[in-house]
C-alpha cells in the first residue's frame, strides 16, 4: 500500500511539472490530479502495465479497494479547519444562496430524471438491468467519485458488483465534462464580455496558469492548534482523521453484527 502511494505521489509530481511547462495544459486549466490519473491509466495495469502497482493473490490491482477506504478520510476532513468567526447561515444564504439552490435543483433533477428514465424506458426494454444501474448514473456524474464510492460500495455489498464501475465511469465523464466544458464556457464568456473580473483568459495571473506560486507572494496555509512541546500539529490532525476512520469501521462492524451477520473484525483486513 505504501509503495502504491509513493508511485501515485510520483505521478502527481511529474504531472504538476508538466502542467507548469506545457502551455496547452495551462490554457485549459487542466487540474494536476486529472493529468496524473491519465498518465497512471496509460502506464498502469489497465494500460501498458509499466508502473508496478501492488496486486492481490488473484492478480487484481490492490488499488481497487482504495476508494472505498479513502472516501472515509474525505468525509472525516470536511469540517476540519472551520473557524468560529465564519459567517452565519443567513449570511451564507444571502451570499451564495442562488448557487446553492441552483446546484440543489440540478442534483434533484438529475436523480429524478435518471430514475424516471430507468422505470419508463431502461428496465422495460432491458429487464436484466436493475434499478441501481440508473441510481449510479447521477451518483457519479453529479456527485463525483466520492459519492460514487459511497453509494456504490453499499450497492456492491447488496450484490450489485458492477455498481462501483458504473459510478466511476460516469464520475470520470462528469469530471472531464466539467473541466473541459467549464473552461470552454469561461473562455466563451470572457471573450464575449460577459464577465466582470477578467476581460480575457490571458489576464489570469501566471501562478494560476502555471500552478506554481512565486515565493514572494506565497501565503501560509497552516495554523498551529496544539503546542509543539507536546505534539506536532500535523500529527494531531492526522490522529483525528485516522480516529474518525477507525470509528467508521467500528460503527459499520457494529451495525452488521446487530443485523445478524458475522462480519470479520474491523482490523482483520489489515493483518
Amino acid at each position: 500500500m505504501f509503495l502504491d502511494f509513493a508511485l501515485i505521489s510520483g505521478l502527481l509530481v511529474v504531472a504538476h511539472l508538466l502542467r507548469s511547462r506545457i502551455r496547452l495544459f495551462q490554457a485549459i486549466l487542466l487540474p494536476t490530479p486529472i493529468l496524473a490519473g491519465l498518465i497512471g491509466l496509460a502506464a498502469g495495469p489497465e494500460g501498458l502495465d509499466l508502473i508496478p502497482f501492488a496486486r492481490d493473490e488473484g492478480g487484481d490491482p490492490v488499488m481497487r479497494r482504495y476508494p472505498g477506504e479513502l472516501v472515509i478520510l474525505l468525509f472525516a476532513t470536511l469540517f476540519m479547519g472551520s473557524r468560529a468567526d465564519e459567517p452565519g447561515l443567513a449570511t451564507m444564504i444571502r451570499s451564495a444562496g442562488d448557487t446553492f439552490f441552483y446546484n440543489l435543483s440540478a442534483w434533484i433533477g438529475q436523480f429524478g430524471l435518471a430514475l424516471l428514465f430507468a422505470g419508463a424506458v431502461l428496465i422495460p426494454l432491458f429487464p436484466e438491468v436493475d434499478g441501481p444501474f440508473a441510481l449510479m448514473l447521477p451518483s457519479g456524474f453529479a456527485g463525483g467519485h466520492g459519492t460514487a464510492t459511497a453509494v456504490g460500495s453499499i450497492l456492491a455489498g447488496q450484490g450489485h458488483e458492477n455498481a462501483m464501475a458504473i459510478g466511476y465511469t460516469f464520475a470520470t465523464i462528469g469530471l472531464l465534462a466539467a473541466v473541459l466544458g467549464g473552461v470552454a464556457a469561461i473562455n466563451l464568456a470572457t471573450r464575449s464580455g460577459w464577465t466582470r473580473l477578467v476581460a480575457s483568459p490571458r489576464e489570469l495571473p501566471a501562478d494560476l496558469r502555471r500552478g506554481l506560486i512565486d515565493p514572494a507572494g506565497a501565503r501560509p496555509v497552516a495554523r498551529e492548534t496544539v503546542s509543539p512541546l507536546a505534539l506536532e500539529t500535523l500529527t494531531w490532525h492526522l490522529g483525528l482523521v485516522l480516529l474518525a476512520y477507525g470509528a467508521a469501521h467500528a460503527v459499520r462492524w457494529a451495525f452488521q453484527s446487530a443485523g445478524g451477520h458475522s462480519p470479520p473484525s474491523p482490523c482483520s483486513r489489515w493483518r
